[in-house]
């Protein structure tokens, strides 16, 4: 994987979809992998009776590039039950607080914060076979994720307030080995590099915010406009 994309924290929904989908027109123009590193959309739970016409046209975009690159998807916390069930529609897909895919790390960043214990709580309960039993069988199913979506911009404001540095360089320090070359994180919705011997550790910022990708050219890396893939 010479050449890639990584795209964190995008929460698409009907605002801005558009733009999201112009850009994957112009990834599959270009010889790039991309790696998709979680909280894609504002909500999704890969189960047929929830997903919008927005993840069926991320699927199918994704089956279909896969065959000319590769293809990865890390969960997010707003993210559920996609790697379990629509695996086969990516290269690599996973549930884990991390991927280790040729010499680098791939984090949503989520698990990051070892504070966060109300958070680490939820994301136990609500990706649990019971949870998503729940989910595919409840009545009013769909209403019931509607106030989810609304209600998880909301929640754990606490730990939103502030970037924990200390807790990111912990968490490199602690994933690095001989063999990783850089770890890449999202989550946090700003962007931070630093460097732990010759490691580059790289906080993407939210592609929500101003449509920033993170692009890795000849092991040249840097963050840009979306539209300056080429």
């Amino acid at each position: 994987m010479k050449n890639f994309i990584i795209v964190a924290d995008s929460h698409i929904d009907n605002n801005n979809a558009s733009a999201f989908f112009a850009m994957l027109a112009e990834v599959a123009k270009s010889d790039y992998d991309i790696i998709f590193l979680g909280d894609i959309f504002e909500l999704w739970l890969g189960l047929n009776r929830y997903e919008e016409q927005m993840h069926k046209d991320f699927l199918s975009w994704c089956s279909k590039e896969k065959k000319n690159r590769t293809v990865g998807f890390i969960e997010g916390n707003h993210e559920f039950y996609v790697a379990k069930n629509r695996k086969e529609y990516f290269s690599w897909c996973s549930c884990d607080f991390s991927y280790v895919f040729e010499n680098n790390i791939f984090a949503h960043g989520d698990g990051v914060n070892q504070d966060d214990l109300n958070y680490l709580k939820f994301r136990k309960i609500s990706n649990s076979k019971l949870s998503e039993f729940i989910f595919k069988y409840i009545p009013f199913g769909k209403r019931i994720v509607h106030s989810l979506r609304v209600k998880m911009k909301s929640t754990n404001l606490e730990h939103k307030k502030y970037f924990p540095e200390d807790k990111v360089i912990d968490y490199a320090k602690s994933a690095i080995n001989d063999n990783i070359k850089n770890i890449f994180l999202g989550h946090f919705h700003q962007q931070f590099e630093t460097k732990i011997d010759d490691k580059n550790i790289i906080v993407l910022p939210a592609w929500q915010t101003n449509q920033e990708v993170l692009i890795s050219k000849e092991n040249n890396i840097k963050i840009c406009n979306r539209k300056e893939i080429n």
